[in-house]
């Protein structure tokens, strides 16, 4: 197995599982934190802060979202919180089988092991299993299967984690929408083409409200690779915050630039978000 150092964990990964990338570090780094989604106010039972990532891979995103949760809960209540008993949990699932072990054995070794839980299962079935259970997160996390055009991956394994036959996007929001809490948070980082997609289907919806955009530029001068996406779930809208019809406003839109020219240095902007969770330090030049 290939070792990915972290921080504060390692990421064990087979030859067969899928690659750790820079989507699955962003994605975690960049989601809003608890304290600004209302973590007091949670609305599950006893407050505690739940969520759930969808196509797990390796279980990088639940294991940087752990991170910064734990920092965020020490940071507001240090003298309060048991560490073994932090307040939240995060349950990730995957219809892989091969990607389900993996994520489940970081799991196991990482020191978070009692707020994470790894599933073997599909988000469709896993909803159909929540109807009964009504259990709601508060937080819901995906670097979701893309390339809707693009001509099959020849290994199966590949097809079902890049190609959205097997979780489309309209799949992606119906479903969060029954699994979120009514103050809960669907975030995604997609292709720029998916990207648009996704936000044409939200705002021809009543199911969410757009939240934060960010779009990722790999190079200064290059166009932006990918879109990082908070939606909230819906809420009533004041009358001025509908604009031509259309009740989604844009309340944070920003651009993350990784790199200026390419080559070793990487901008400051990056480094600030990603820091805190790899082990090697990077070249910065700013822009």
């Amino acid at each position: 197995m290939a070792n990915f150092y972290f921080k504060k964990f390692v990421i064990k990964q087979s030859d067969s599982a899928m690659k750790v990338n820079t989507d699955g570090v962003l994605l975690p780094a960049w989601v809003s934190l608890p304290s600004e989604q209302n973590y007091s106010q949670s609305s599950n039972e006893g407050s505690l802060f739940k969520v759930l990532d969808i196509g797990s891979g390796t279980g990088v995103v639940s294991l940087i979202l752990a991170q910064r949760l734990e920092e965020e809960l020490f940071k507001t209540t240090p003298n309060s919180i048991d560490k073994s008993n932090l307040g939240f949990s995060i349950t990730a699932i995957d219809v892989d089988k091969d990607s389900y072990l993996e994520t489940k054995y970081n799991f196991e070794n990482s020191i978070w092991r009692e707020q994470l839980e790894a599933l073997h299962i599909s988000l469709q079935d896993y909803c159909a299993e929540q109807k009964v259970k009504l259990d709601r997160f508060d937080l819901i996390l995906s670097n979701p299967p893309f390339f809707t055009n693009s001509l099959n991956a020849p290994s199966h394994k590949r097809n079902i984690a890049r190609h959205n036959c097997a979780l489309p996007l309209e799949a992606l929001l119906n479903s969060s929408a029954l699994l979120l809490t009514k103050r809960g948070i669907l975030a995604v980082i997609l292709p720029i083409a998916e990207g648009e997609t996704l936000l044409e289907m939200v705002s021809k919806s009543n199911q969410f409200e757009i939240k934060r955009v960010c779009k990722v530029k790999t190079l200064l001068k290059r166009p932006a690779k990918r879109y990082m996406i908070e939606l909230s779930r819906s809420q009533t809208l004041k009358s001025e915050q509908i604009i031509a019809g259309n009740k989604n406003k844009l309340l944070r839109e920003e651009t993350l630039v990784m790199q200026k020219e390419g080559g070793e240095f990487y901008t400051n902007q990056y480094n600030e978000l990603v820091k805190r969770f790899y082990s090697k330090e990077f070249k910065i030049k700013s822009i």
